[in-house]
This record gives C-alpha cells, sequence and structure tokens, in this order.
C-alpha cells in the first residue's frame, strides 16, 4: 500500500507512545521481528495516562489506516477531547511539571 496521511497519524502514534511509556511500542531482535510485531500486536497502554488518552493512542496505532483518524484535523479534534476530558498536560505520571528553580 500506498502511504497515505494515515501512515503519518499511525507514525505519530509511534512517537506518542514512546514519549508516554518511555518505550517503544514495538520490538524484535531483526528487521523480520520487528516488522511482524508492527503488523500483528497492539501494544498495551502506557502507564498513567486517562482512558481517553489510550483510546487516542489506540486509534492512532489501529492496523487498519480506514479505521485511524484520516489526517491532522481528525486527529487534532480527538486530542481536543483528551485535554477537555482531564487526560491533558498534567494528568498522570508521565507528564508531570518539573520543580520550579529557587532564586538564590
Amino acid at each position: 500500500d500506498r502511504a497515505t496521511p494515515a501512515s503519518d497519524v499511525f507514525s505519530l502514534g509511534c512517537t506518542f507512545y514512546h514519549m508516554l511509556a518511555a518505550a517503544e511500542p514495538f520490538d524484535g531482535n531483526t528487521l523480520i521481528d520487528l516488522i511482524v510485531d508492527v503488523v500483528t500486536r497492539t501494544p498495551p497502554p502506557p502507564t498513567g495516562i486517562s482512558r481517553r488518552c489510550a483510546q487516542v493512542l489506540d486509534a492512532c496505532l489501529l492496523k487498519d489506516p480506514d479505521r485511524r483518524p484520516r489526517n491532522a484535523l481528525e486527529l487534532d479534534t480527538l486530542l481536543a477531547g483528551v485535554e477537555a476530558a482531564g487526560g491533558g498536560p498534567g494528568h498522570g505520571s508521565a507528564t508531570r511539571r518539573r520543580p520550579r528553580r529557587r532564586r538564590r
């Protein structure tokens, strides 16, 4: 199949996953193992994120590109729903704020 905006959404989903879980969503000792993992396995949701955030992540990583958000606009709409549901920045252990530096 050819690359489409849904391919970019999948790639972005992998990046989100890595950011939230501090681990790759797919693994393999060889390139073939990695490809098989991408095609056959759904990664477990990272810990410390809201259910809504996990749903958006799952939508980005769907195997069928026709079922993924089709473009950045659809993904933006889903992400706005995460923040509105309280799953945006500052929610969960993966997005804690840095402590402020004390002034001298």
